[in-house]
């Protein structure tokens, strides 16, 4: 304490004379981030000379601390906040091209997160590291709600020739889709994702008859969505043999 001085380092011969002297100890044992107080003693054949008390402070260990661990936000655009406990100085980075944070603090202080809307119906993840010197860099996630899952397909209805081909549906979504057609001479993509493209493939319709598939886009989370193809029938052909008698 500052009134009692009780520990002392070995006495080391300080010189002769009357001339300024340099005195050192070499102290160990101490405790991070506590004070302590010292005074030099100087004894010669006149006596004993206490110097003044003196305080000093031993650093604390470098340490770090981020809370919380986790943040879950809604899909709309937003900010949100990690407190960070420290005695050091720190950066910050993000490994989400929407998710951007507070690039570097020192000590007690706030990290601000901002993230931009997610259109898509899928949550996201962005991971934001905190790096300080002499400390473990530590982690801390946002995940970011999807948005309510849509799927449309236009036209409505498509014709091709009797000869067949390709015929192609736009699909407008924000999720992952499905694709199947109730007709074997009719065939088509089977998956996509987001906006795209379906591609239905038709075989020769011979018959004089027109004929349809009924081609139907399910995503998760969405009622089917249906579309039709509708194939013209074959041109009525006539011919007669011979055509003179």
């Amino acid at each position: 304490s500052p009134s009692t001085l009780t520990n002392s380092t070995p006495s080391v011969s300080a010189g002769t004379g009357t001339a300024s002297q340099t005195v050192s100890a070499d102290i160990s044992g101490l405790t991070a981030g506590t004070s302590y107080f010292y005074r030099l003693v100087a004894q010669n054949i006149g006596g004993v000379t206490n110097g003044l008390k003196v305080k000093f402070t031993t650093s604390l260990a470098p340490y770090m601390t981020i809370m919380p661990d986790h943040r879950n936000v809604s899909n709309a655009a937003g900010e949100t906040d990690f407190l960070v406990t420290s005695n050091v100085d720190w950066t910050v980075s993000s490994d989400a091209p929407w998710c951007t944070a507070t690039l570097s603090g020192s000590g007690d202080d706030t990290i601000f997160v901002s993230f931009t809307e997610n259109a898509l119906a899928a949550d996201r993840t962005a991971r934001i590291t905190v790096s300080g010197s002499g400390v473990s860099s530590q982690e801390v996630t946002v995940t970011q709600d999807g948005a309510a899952a849509t799927l449309s397909v236009t036209p409505p209805t498509g014709i091709i020739a009797s000869a067949g081909g390709e015929f192609e549906f736009s699909v407008f979504s924000n999720t992952t889709w499905t694709v199947t057609s109730d007709q074997s001479w009719c065939t088509v993509t089977p998956q996509g994702a987001l906006d795209g493209k379906i591609t239905a493939t038709c075989q020769e319709n011979s018959s004089l008859q027109p004929r349809q598939s009924t081609i139907t886009v399910t995503a998760p989370g969405m009622p089917p969505v249906s579309v039709v193809l509708l194939q013209e029938g074959a041109a009525i052909i006539l011919a007669v043999s011979p055509q003179n008698h």
